[in-house]
């Protein structure tokens, strides 16, 4: 394993990381975010992380955490500083997860997030069977979809990529009844 990382931010990064331990890419991804990184100790195995040539420090960081899904270990934001990364076998449902309820609170990063949407015209029950037949369980995690009817509110967490997929269905199904 390889990695070409320059004194200068602006400098661009190649990832050439064939079958790489686990914790020597969660320790690059650390030193290129800035965040603390919180860990299980279940987080163990190796991965593969490569560029096509050099890319961005930002780019280099998207490819890092779209291995980390693929790898089936989930990122959580925790706090501004501090991401949380899933062992194989740990639920999402055992971390505190953000909540947001704005699309443009969507982060750009690959998350984690439960998105709460407030039903405007549509049933939440209706609504939650038509978003289940869009979501596809992945290995990294299930998506959730769950109604809290005192509320009218649709609750969903998933990844930040399926999630900005899913909001845009949820703003097309949640329309007036035409006359």
């Amino acid at each position: 394993t390889a990695i070409s990382i320059s004194a200068r931010a602006e400098e661009p990064i190649t990832l050439d990381l064939t079958n790489a331990d686990v914790s020597a890419v969660i320790a690059l991804y650390g030193r290129l975010t800035g965040y603390h990184i919180v860990k299980p100790n279940i987080v163990v195995g190796t991965m593969t992380v490569n560029s096509t040539g050099p890319v961005a420090k930002a780019k280099a960081i998207e490819i890092i955490e779209a291995a980390f899904f693929a790898n089936n270990y989930p990122l959580v934001q925790e706090r501004p500083d501090i991401v949380r990364i899933l062992g194989i076998g740990e639920f999402v449902s055992s971390v505190a997860v953000p909540t947001i309820t704005k699309p443009e609170e969507i982060p750009a990063k690959e998350r984690v997030m439960r998105y709460v949407y407030k039903l405007k015209f549509r049933e939440p029950d209706d609504v939650k069977d038509v978003l289940s037949e869009h979501v596809t369980p992945n290995n990294t995690m299930a998506p959730v979809i769950t109604v809290d009817q005192p509320t009218r509110a649709v609750i969903i967490t998933d990844r930040t990529t399926s999630l900005r997929n899913l909001v845009k269905l949820l703003d097309e199904l949640d329309q007036a009844a035409r006359k």
